[in-house]
């Protein structure tokens, strides 16, 4: 493989990697708006449905937190890599 069809390769990834951030904001916000709408749908529901809804949210959001940290991380490695 020669140096061209590497870069290429890795502008490629570099793309795709940019484009699934764009995703995965994407999906943050909703995931945002789905936990203010929880709130005020089932604030203080008698079987505690609300806190639940919030906590699997929350922890959606530390999980695409961690995602995002991730593909930010490859798309600067990738970035050296086309330096070169």
């Amino acid at each position: 493989m020669s140096l061209r069809q590497t870069k290429s390769i890795v502008a490629a990834l570099q793309s795709e990697i940019n484009s699934q951030i764009g995703l995965v904001l994407s999906y943050q916000d909703n995931t945002r708006e789905n936990m203010s709408l929880v709130v005020t749908e089932l604030d203080g529901s008698s079987r505690g449905y609300d806190q639940r809804m919030v906590a699997s949210i929350k922890a959606t959001q530390r999980a695409l937190d961690s995602t995002l940290t991730e593909l930010r991380q490859a798309s600067q490695a990738l970035n050296q890599i086309r330096a070169l």
